[in-house]
């Protein structure tokens, strides 16, 4: 019979990144689905301020330890120093590395490495395709990861076939040790959506149809396109509404939300969009349940959550044309509608 093995997540609910937090419940949650022997036993490193009970509230996994990993402060990074050189200090930070199989997936280069088989994940080579959207430093600490990995042929994990090209491309190294692990949306519906009337209630949508965008508010997601098009709609169809959910902050770009309310008030379009910032999982899920369609004009991703919602729940949705879009859409999914082309891809 297989060894059961122990793996090592480490996790952090970010909202402002709450793509990567989503990956890592998912692919957590998906282990439910293998047969038994095989389910690994999870040691969760919890570096958020969620508590034990939050976190363990967002896995649907039974063989999980979740340790809460304390903020780093002056004399963390000191026992983290003191760990290198006394192994004992270890085991009160992180538990005993020598009893994990695997670590995943090591975006901290800290007491983790004492961990032998350590599996690093790239989402995406954005920074290589958008650097006008990045600083010099986030540049640099991106490359120099990256090539550490080359350098010590550390097993890599990409969300897609074209994040992998795309690595393996632009530092011209086809032989990395690279491995394409996409992920499917758990939804967490419980009994079911939310009732459609309570949400028009609680969000100001009156009884008009809607579409919805939920997107964090990057500037490469996109959103200026959607506002166009809605002044163009809004002309033939003055009721309709246009939805967009996610964190209002863009730590790159931290004019880009006012500049976005800026426009809807020069395009006269505060009666059909709605600002609804980050709200709750099952709240967003049941809107896109609801909605006419999803919309996705994001200019770069590495495997886009939204796309698998809509696909979860069966919505239609109008994406923009990029590979990775197509990757996760069969040819025979796809559809566009004119105002969602995007000049960066399309001629």
């Amino acid at each position: 019979m297989a060894k059961k093995i122990t793996i090592g997540i480490i996790y952090s609910y970010d909202e402002n990144w709450i793509g990567g937090t989503y990956y890592i419940e998912n692919l957590v949650n998906s282990f439910s689905l293998l047969r038994k022997a095989l389910q690994p036993t999870v040691w969760l490193f919890n570096y958020s301020s969620l508590s034990e009970d939050q976190v363990r509230d967002r896995f649907n996994y039974q063989d999980i330890l979740i340790i809460n990993v304390p903020p780093y402060t002056w004399w963390r990074k000191l026992l983290v120093r003191m760990s290198r050189i006394f192994k004992f200090f270890t085991f009160f930070l992180y538990g005993r590395p020598n009893q994990l199989d695997l670590t995943f997936p090591n975006p901290y280069l800290e007491a983790h490495d004492l961990c032998k088989r350590r599996v690093y994940w790239v989402p995406d080579m954005q920074e290589a395709f958008l650097p006008e959207l990045f600083g010099e430093v986030e540049i640099a600490r991106r490359r120099d990861f990256h090539l550490n990995l080359i350098e010590n042929n550390l097993p890599i994990v990409f969300s897609s076939q074209c994040a992998l090209k795309d690595f393996e491309n632009h530092y011209n190294k086809p032989n990395v040790m690279a491995f394409r692990l996409p992920f499917a949306v758990t939804l967490p519906m419980g009994d079911g959506a939310l009732e459609l009337t309570s949400l028009r209630k609680e969000f100001n949508l009156g009884g008009a149809p809607y579409f919805i965008c939920s997107n964090q508010f990057w500037k490469h997601k996109n959103h200026t396109l959607v506002l166009e098009a809605m002044a163009i709609l809004s002309e033939e169809f003055p009721t309709l509404i246009m939805v967009f959910t996610g964190q209002p902050r863009d730590t790159r770009n931290l004019e880009y939300y006012a500049s976005l309310q800026d426009l809807v008030r020069e395009l006269k379009l505060q009666k059909n969009v709605r600002f609804l910032g980050f709200i709750d999982r099952k709240a967003q899920l049941s809107l896109m349940k609801y909605a006419k369609a999803v919309v996705q004009p994001s200019l770069f991703e590495g495997w886009s959550t939204v796309v698998e919602d809509a696909k979860a729940l069966n919505k239609e949705i109008i994406l923009s044309d990029i590979p990775v879009h197509r990757e996760q859409l069969s040819d025979d999914e796809l559809f566009s509608i004119q105002w969602i082309k995007i000049h960066y891809h399309w001629p």
